[in-house]
C-alpha cells in the first residue's frame, strides 16, 4: 500500500506501508557523482517540486559480481549514480527515533533488498 507523502528538504517522497512499517527506497543523499562531479566532493541533491517514487531501490555502485550473486542469478542495476538511502520506519512514530546506519559488506555487498524489519521488531 502506498504511504503518505513525506516532505524532505529536497522534495516530497512516497514509499510504501504495510501496516507495520513504512519503507522508502532509493532516496538520493547527493547528486550523482558522474561527469564533472566524478572525483569531486559530494553535492547536495537538487530540490524538486515533484514527488519522488521511493518504492524501488536505486542502483548499486559498480562492483564485480560475487559468488553468491552468480549462484542465485542476482543481477542488480549497477551505476556510478548509486548514492541512495533505503529507510524503514514505524508507521506513526511517537517522537524522534534513533537512526541505524546498516553497512553490511560481509554478506552480499550489493544487497539493498535485505528487509531490516526484524532488527527493529517490526
Amino acid at each position: 500500500m502506498a504511504a503518505d507523502l513525506i516532505p524532505t528538504r529536497y522534495g516530497r517522497v512516497r514509499g510504501t506501508e504495510d501496516g507495520s512499517v513504512r519503507v522508502f527506497h532509493g532516496i538520493p543523499y547527493a547528486k550523482p557523482p558522474v561527469g564533472a562531479r566524478r572525483f569531486g566532493a559530494p553535492e547536495k541533491p537538487a530540490p524538486g517540486d515533484s514527488v519522488r517514487d521511493a518504492t524501488r531501490f536505486g542502483s548499486v555502485c559498480p562492483q564485480p559480481r560475487g559468488f553468491m550473486e552468480r549462484l542465485a542469478g542476482i543481477d542488480r542495476k549497477q551505476s556510478a549514480d548509486c548514492l541512495y538511502l533505503n529507510i524503514w520506519s514505524p508507521p506513526e512514530p511517537a517522537g524522534p527515533l534513533p537512526v541505524l546506519v546498516w553497512h553490511d559488506t560481509l554478506s552480499v555487498p550489493d544487497d539493498p533488498d535485505a528487509d531490516k524489519r526484524a532488527l527493529f521488531g517490526l
